[in-house]
């Protein structure tokens, strides 16, 4: 008779409770996006998607049509996966379960961020919140790139951090594949990619950090050399876009739902983030004020002991510290980026769907902080 050994069994116990709530809120996931996935007809959008999937030709023209867009040529990878899963079916059903394939892995891949940054409660409080979104719900089931987009730059973050927290080349290696899948998902990846090199390079000469962030400086930029080299196929069409008449859209008028630095479009942009309610829009833009409060809290508390206490501070409060800045750059360098820069094309909130994961991250940070005060 063979024994299973008691290590063994409590092992898996763990790895059960572990990950017995995250495939629970997975599956709350799939009902919220595959109900009524296939009720509405296709609009605009998704007629485009369609068409520049090649549906009905060849493999190569979901590879071209994207390219040769007047307006700004797109990056080809979400097409061509498009045409894969049309191989399923030629329905509206198997054009949008790409959308909700992809925002499933992302609500996954934010709890495996959130656990690494501030631990598993954390991490399932996002995962949950990100499930239930109704603006993550709503491109669930839209065919477009934008979970796809959400994903790879969640993903990118994540493997960013495990790259900088280790002195191995392998985290870089993963991280600079995801973020060259991302760049040929959209344009918009470019904006995830900068936040990560500039807290990259803050981390190579912040002196107090490095003990806890002991990644290789050539590594780091081995990783921005990969990227770059990667992106040349498609960086001839993307400088002959910006060029063109019709480049960022040309002088597109004014559309309704524009991001614009107003108090009324960013409320507007928070209602959606926030639960797409007015109940919703000042409860989590408050839990999210009070994570980047802890945020400028924590930094106070460091700059007093470098100044006043000659102890070492703590690793886990520094590294605390650096996490929380690095998800308010992400949140708010976007932003401020495409916002400034003069287009013809208006910046909806779809295009930044990949800050939502990170919104949702701060505002469960919050609630855990209130869960540890409430305890």
């Amino acid at each position: 008779m063979t024994c299973i050994p008691t290590g063994k069994v409590e092992s898996g116990r763990r790895a059960l409770r572990l990950y017995l709530p995250l495939v629970a809120i997975i599956l709350v996931a799939w009902a919220l996006q595959l109900y009524g996935l296939e009720s509405k007809s296709l609009w605009h959008d998704e007629l485009g998607t369609l068409r520049n999937s090649g549906w009905g030709g060849s493999w190569l023209d979901a590879i071209r049509n994207p390219l040769i867009i007047p307006t700004l040529p797109k990056p080809p990878l979400s097409f061509v996966v498009t045409r894969a899963f049309m191989t399923l079916g030629d329905t509206a059903f198997a054009l949008r379960l790409p959308s909700v394939f992809f925002a499933t892995l992302t609500i996954a891949v934010t709890y495996a961020l959130a656990r690494v940054l501030f631990g598993t409660r954390v991490g399932l409080l996002a995962a949950f919140l990100l499930a239930i979104a109704p603006l993550h719900v709503r491109y669930a089931q839209e065919a477009r790139m934008y979970s796809m987009l959400a994903f790879f730059s969640i993903l990118s973050l994540y493997l960013f951090w495990r790259a900088v927290r280790v002195r191995s080349g392998c985290w870089w290696a993963l991280f600079a594949a995801a973020t060259a899948l991302n760049l040929y998902t959209h344009q918009f990846a470019f904006l995830s990619l900068g936040v990560t090199a500039l807290f990259g390079l803050w981390l190579l000469v912040d002196g107090r950090a490095r003990p806890q962030f002991p990644f290789r400086t050539w590594h780091f930029l081995a990783a921005l050399a990969g990227i770059c080299l990667s992106y040349l196929p498609m960086a001839s069409f993307f400088l002959e876009g910006l060029t063109s008449e019709e480049g960022l859209g040309g002088s597109a008028p004014p559309a309704y739902g524009e991001l614009t630095w107003s108090l009324a479009s960013f409320s507007s942009a928070f209602r959606l983030f926030g639960g797409a309610n007015d109940v919703g829009l000042p409860l989590y833009a408050g839990l999210c004020a009070l994570a980047l409060v802890m945020l400028a809290v924590q930094q106070r508390t460091l700059l007093q002991h470098r100044t006043a206490d000659p102890q070492p501070d703590s690793a886990l409060q520094i590294r605390t510290s650096r996490a929380l800045a690095l998800l308010a750059l992400w949140m708010v360098l976007p932003l401020v980026i495409v916002l400034s820069i003069p287009t013809g094309h208006g910046v909806r909130i779809r295009y930044l769907l990949f800050l939502l994961p990170v919104f949702l991250l701060l505002v469960a940070y919050a609630l855990d902080l209130i869960i540890l005060w409430a305890g």
